[in-house]
């Protein structure tokens, strides 16, 4: 999971310092919006969801609940990717 952690959070850097530095270029704007950013996010979200403990949506209504969702590193990694 670390190695995935450090892997999801370098790879956006470079669309960050993107906006940083040239926030008006329509290069920019096409690097950011590009479909394969987005598709490759949501799949490491989608299982990383998938191998988190199953919950209740009423776990994210009280803070102790969300403190026990986010006991998982699969769950921590997911809502850091979101």
């Amino acid at each position: 999971m670390g190695t995935l952690f450090i892997v999801s959070t370098v790879a956006t850097v470079p669309f960050w310092i993107l906006l940083l530095v040239a926030p008006a270029r329509a290069s920019t704007a096409n690097a950011v919006h590009a479909i394969w950013v987005f598709m490759a996010l949501s799949a490491v979200y989608v299982v990383m969801l998938a191998m988190g403990d199953s919950a209740s949506a009423d776990s994210l209504l009280t803070l102790d609940g969300y403190k026990e969702l986010q006991a998982s590193d699969a769950a921590v990694l997911a809502g850091w990717i979101h």
